[in-house]
């Protein structure tokens, strides 16, 4: 297995990128909340670096809903785990009675 690196937090430092996301999706509690906000733009932040080109989350409700408007402000993919990874064969279920 590769050894993690562990980098420090762009987030200060992502004034442009804050600025975008504000402007054309928000960052308020009823479109990306604060919190996701944080870890969403140390993620484009390493995208920038060329150190990362896809995000893949479970959250569906704050983050993949906007998965278009940020891979085209960003070049960045937004990719939901369970489109990603998960088939019913898995689990043995559909994935919306795991939701």
């Amino acid at each position: 297995m590769d050894a993690v690196h562990v980098m420090s937090s762009t987030y200060d430092n992502q004034e442009r990128a804050r600025g975008l996301v504000k402007e054309h999706i928000g960052i308020r509690e009823s479109r990306i909340p604060p919190v996701d906000s944080q870890w969403l733009l140390d993620a484009i932040g390493l995208a920038e670096r060329d150190v990362l080109q896809r995000i893949v989350t479970g959250d569906k409700k704050d983050i993949v809903r906007y998965q278009q408007q940020l891979t085209s402000l960003f070049d960045v993919s937004i990719l939901y785990i369970l489109d990603e990874f998960h088939t019913r064969s898995q689990v043995g279920q559909d994935s919306h009675e795991i939701l």
